[in-house]
């Protein structure tokens, strides 16, 4: 579970051709950088959320190669 002011880090390791990935949760969207060749990771702080954000959600991550093609994973995250 995660709520306001918990950090939420992610690593994605890839096939090497990955040039981006991007994770999607509850309408937000976010580029998860590129640590290394087929490794993304990244780093985030939960904002101030109001009551009604609360519950679960599946944070979707899109990888895509250099000629567009691309395939995703979701993970559940639960709101508190």
């Amino acid at each position: 579970m995660v709520g306001s002011g918990t950090v939420v880090s992610a690593v994605v390791r890839t096939t090497p051709g990955v040039v981006s990935v991007v994770a999607s949760a509850g309408g937000v969207s976010i580029a998860v950088p590129r640590t290394g060749l087929g490794v993304f990771a990244g780093s985030t702080t939960i904002p101030p959320l109001p009551p009604f954000a609360r519950g679960s959600y599946a944070v979707t991550f899109v990888a895509r190669d250099a000629l567009g093609r691309s395939t995703q994973s979701s993970v559940g995250v639960r709101v508190r």
